[in-house]
């Protein structure tokens, strides 16, 4: 009979180089020799499969994860309490309780101090964040939309938030090849994007200003479609889409964004093919099918809900056919996407 714990690193190395962070994070716990292998995490995990977890917690009952690659639900019991999460990005929460904000790694409860949200004059005790989301690169950078769709934007390190300069109630944001995009309805009733140059945010010393700013006459909303719909922006396969659902009916619309110069329009798509989309307040990401849980079938939705919807559904962009989450996820009080990370 072979000993495990007289394996060779070699061998060690090579086992701890095709595992996700939760067996990475087992690996340590098997005996001393398995622990000095695991201390100089000689490889990065595998690519973890998105979590679903609740938004809230107290002093009484941890955050829940639950984990679609080996349907456990992890319960979290040091996690930080905050009051609510408002968003996340490859493993970073942005954590909110009265009038704070952090950035927060609940993995390695590594976390940072964001600028205090309250400082712009629009902002009162009843508008709370929407969503908010994370740039990763040499710098990181936060953006956060407010209830009433207003945008502000900061460098993590820096204690002080830069809003647009726009009076624009925008819907849904997100960082695309190193530019920020916000959408939003404007008077004509049109969907548009403002497109903000975040590398160049040192040249504003108090604003943000769009560099570009276009309609996309691919749809018209009334007011009464409007308020019923939510929208979600996500980037699949490097392209950049916008999911509509209205609320009182069944079933999701997907448009890809094309930019040409200052030209820009969305084109319709009834086939992600093998792509997966998961769709959420707070996070949206996009998976192949073959790089998804097992049981998630490519060319479908997985929607946890909405900021204004507890829309908790898969849907078929095949035949059309939409029917519940899951019961583990679905039974997840307003669950929320999030990819684990250690770094």
């Amino acid at each position: 009979m072979p000993v495990w714990s007289e394996l060779p690193s070699e061998l060690l190395q090579l086992v701890y180089k095709h595992l996700h962070l939760t067996d990475q994070l087992r690996f340590g716990l098997v005996c001393k020799s398995w622990l000095l292998v695991a201390n100089k995490k000689p490889y990065p995990p595998a690519p973890e499969h998105p979590w679903l977890m609740t938004k809230r917690g107290n002093h009484k009952e941890p955050y829940e994860f639950l984990s679609l690659t080996d349907k456990r639900v992890y319960k979290m019991y040091k996690f930080p309490q905050r009051e609510s999460i408002k968003g996340c990005s490859k493993g970073w929460l942005v954590t909110t309780k009265d009038r704070e904000l952090h950035l927060l790694n609940p993995i390695s409860n590594v976390q940072f101090q964001l600028p205090h949200h309250f400082q712009f004059t629009y902002v009162s005790d009843v508008c709370k964040i929407k969503k908010a989301i994370m740039l990763h690169g040499p710098e990181t950078f936060v953006a956060v939309l407010f209830c009433l769709g207003n945008l502000a934007i900061c460098k993590v390190g820096e204690k002080i938030w830069r809003n647009t300069s726009t009076s624009i109630n925008y819907d849904d944001i997100i960082f695309y090849k190193g530019k920020l995009y916000a959408t939003y309805i404007n008077h004509d009733n049109q969907a548009c994007f403002s497109v903000f140059s975040v590398y160049d945010y040192d040249r504003f010393s108090v604003s943000l200003v769009p560099e570009s700013d276009f309609c996309i006459g691919f749809a018209r909303f009334s007011l009464s479609t409007y308020l019923d719909t939510s929208i979600y922006l996500v980037e699949s396969c490097g392209d950049l889409l916008m999911v509509t659902s209205r609320h009182r009916q069944t079933g999701f619309d997907v448009f890809k964004l094309e930019v040409n110069g200052s030209q820009a329009r969305y084109i319709k798509i009834k086939d992600l093919h093998d792509q997966v989309l998961f769709l959420g307040y707070g996070y949206s990401l996009s998976l192949a099918s073959q790089n998804s849980p097992p049981g998630l079938k490519g060319n479908h939705i997985y929607c946890s809900g909405s900021f204004f919807s507890d829309c908790k559904v898969v849907f078929s962009l095949k035949d059309g056919s939409i029917k519940s989450l899951p019961p583990r996820m679905a039974n997840l009080e307003d669950p929320i996407w999030f990819t684990p990370t250690i770094t």
